[in-house]
């Protein structure tokens, strides 16, 4: 088990723990801060209730209370209680079915999970902003799109890419941009009329350039 978490956190993955823990109907919103606290901390030692208590906003019967509900939801072992100085990863237990673990796989917006640090960096995936894109594909915006919009605003947004990105996928719902083909299209028009503008742009300054020398001449300066 312990080898088998390890693995999961060193993969990248812990954006996809943090969006299957949200998507437990069985937790309440403290047990699904306990649970990413400890999956966060799962190369470290186990936290004792004090530093989660502290981290949580919870008091110490609350920790308690919550990690007897996550034995009970299977989420952890009950050695948690007794404040080990071992792994944290001894005592989780996200995998400890094939059928959790495909369910994990398959959820709606384990993609922008999967791939959300390797665009946005050091930028924390939070629940919210988690909500805020898995809603988009809720509203009919194929993932694969809205993907592609976090890249794009990863590489061209000043300040918060993320909203800029959230910015983005509000214009594409206006304008019924929700599938990958409706993506291409809109870039190609998007990139055509780019082009456009340059190739007026460059006219433009080439009739400045054609105007100043006929004004030295008239002038002339020969």
């Amino acid at each position: 088990m312990k080898d088998k978490i390890l693995s999961y956190i060193d993969k990248g993955r812990f954006e996809e723990i943090v969006e299957y823990i949200i998507k437990d109907e069985n937790l309440d919103h403290k047990g699904k801060l306990v649970l990413i606290i400890l999956f966060n901390q799962a190369k470290n030692n186990f936290p004792n209730k004090k530093t989660i208590a502290k981290k949580t906003s919870l008091s110490i019967k609350e920790v308690n209370d919550t990690l007897k509900n996550l034995i009970k939801n299977n989420w952890c072992k009950k050695e948690v209680l007794k404040n080990p100085s071992q792994e944290t990863a001894c005592y989780l237990k996200l995998t400890a079915s094939k059928e959790k673990d495909q369910t994990l796989c398959e959820q709606k917006g384990s993609k922008i999970a999967k791939k959300w640090s390797d665009i946005f960096g050091t930028q924390q995936l939070t629940p919210v902003n988690l909500e805020k894109f898995i809603s988009f594909i809720d509203d009919g915006i194929q993932e694969e799109v809205i993907i592609e919009v976090m890249k794009l605003s990863s590489e061209k947004a000043e300040g918060n890419p993320v909203n800029y990105a959230l910015n983005v996928l509000h214009n594409f719902l206006k304008r019924n941009i929700l599938s990958w083909e409706d993506f291409r299209e809109e870039r190609s028009e998007k990139e055509e009329y780019e082009r456009k503008v340059q190739e007026n742009n460059r006219a433009k300054e080439e009739r400045k350039k054609l105007h100043d020398i006929e004004e030295l001449e008239e002038k002339g300066w020969n």
